[in-house]
């Protein structure tokens, strides 16, 4: 159950006005509002933004920010990019955008139990998947980078691994959606799966921009993406 409280090629990749950016590198994560307080939330060592959860029962991690407040963004779209890294037994890990106080929200999540990336909603009746991409090669304790989008009615998503500079120029998932217009926080997501509860994901490099756009969407594998080494 969700419960929140709301308070190409590099060089061909042309990114809109930076909204805003966290990097962890102060060794904080003050300007961000984390829910469940069940939930483990800290800035390691390593300088990333860590969220864990060892206990027994159903049980998730969900910190949100925006450019207005920790729970407000000013503009209806944007672009999330986010580096993510997945240990054992977390089950998904990924950004949200969209997100409001009834709990609704878009969400963009690698599936480490099931081998998938997926994009879907949380609606007020629960959690449905709009489209997915399946993947073999899915690993823990590897970093991958995420970008998630919502342009209109319009979600993208794409995942690569290697530097922030080998973002492919093409959208590995799109779809269509009617159901949130509204402009909500964008949000970093992680939880567990029965039986196994327990997750720990680090999260780094949070940059939020303008959308970057419509671009040619190929029906690939993980695998023929430039860079994306899996």
């Amino acid at each position: 159950m969700r419960i929140l409280l709301i308070i190409l090629t590099a060089a061909s990749l042309s990114l809109g006005d930076i909204l805003f950016e966290d990097d962890f590198n102060d060794g904080n994560a003050d300007d961000w509002y984390e829910y469940p307080t069940t939930a483990t939330y800290q800035v390691n060592d390593s300088l990333r933004y860590e969220m864990s959860y060892f206990g027994t029962g159903d049980d998730y991690a969900l910190s949100c920010r925006g450019d207005v407040d920790p729970t407000t963004m000013s503009v209806e779209d944007y672009s999330v990019r986010v580096e993510v890294i997945g240990h054992w037994p977390t089950h998904f890990a990924g950004p949200e955008v969209r997100l409001s106080s009834d709990n609704t929200s878009y969400g963009f999540y690698l599936d480490w139990s099931l081998n998938y990336c997926y994009i879907g909603k949380y609606t007020t009746s629960g959690w449905t998947t709009l489209t997915r991409h399946y993947s073999t090669s899915l690993k823990y304790d590897v970093s991958y980078w995420l970008r998630f989008e919502c342009e209109g009615n319009t979600l993208r998503a794409k995942v690569w691994q290697g530097t922030v500079g080998d973002e492919p120029p093409v959208w590995l998932l799109s779809c269509v959606d009617y159901d949130f217009l509204n402009n909500g926080c964008m949000a970093l997501g992680t939880g567990g799966n029965y039986p196994e509860w327990d997750f720990n994901a680090e999260f780094d490099n949070v940059l939020v921009t303008d959308p970057l756009g419509p671009a040619a969407l190929e029906q690939t594998t993980w695998g023929s993406i430039k860079a994306a080494q899996f």
